[in-house]
């Protein structure tokens, strides 16, 4: 696994990335939105799980709607779902213990669903942090711990369309948790 010191990161802290997670851009470079013989693919599942205040409850349901957007289907459960993403928040008791815990069995459970099945890697669930958590403790989640695919803090969740086919293209973890001035999701 890369150090996290080599994962790319946004240059300029107060400059918001400029993602376009339209489904039309994403259909022209996301490996889920064309099958190899051109025909269209199955769209990636995502299973999003939301910790904490009431704040993130709104910032799961803005990631759906990002998400959405850009072509992928939520779901309700993580049966099934190609990614989880736990949007997660520092502040509550436990919280910390809480994630790894939970991060544990969805690690199980990718382990489980690819017993026995030929040419499956434990890359098909792919696991993600989202959040004050993830902004925090992302060099424990990810190189100490091994624990997730992607880290995203709370000012790029606009950038999880791009995080989420970066780590599908190359197998390598996916981070972005610069703070922004001027990220505030008004428009969404």
């Amino acid at each position: 696994m890369e150090s996290i010191d080599d994962l790319p990161l946004l240059d300029d802290a107060d400059a918001p990335a400029p993602v376009d997670a339209s489904a039309e851009a994403l259909a022209a470079t996301d490996p889920q939105q064309a099958g190899g013989d051109g025909a269209p693919a199955r769209p990636q599942q995502v299973y999003i799980e939301t910790y904490g205040c009431q704040m993130n409850v709104s910032d799961s349901e803005l990631v759906a709607s990002i998400l959405s957007d850009a072509g992928y289907d939520i779901v309700d459960e993580p049966d099934g779902a190609d990614v989880a993403l736990l949007n997660t928040c520092a502040i509550r008791e436990e919280a910390e213990q809480k994630i790894r815990r939970r991060l544990d069995a969805l690690r199980a459970e990718r382990r489980k669903r690819n017993r026995g099945v030929e040419g499956r890697t434990e890359g098909d669930l792919r696991l993600g942090v989202l959040g004050c958590m993830a902004e925090r403790l992302r060099e424990t989640l990810l190189e100490e711990e091994e624990r997730v695919d992607l880290v995203a803090g709370p000012d790029a969740y606009r950038d999880l369309p791009r995080l989420l086919r970066e780590n599908a293209d190359t197998g390598q973890a996916a981070v972005n948790v610069q703070l922004s001035k001027e990220e505030t999701y008004a428009d969404l």
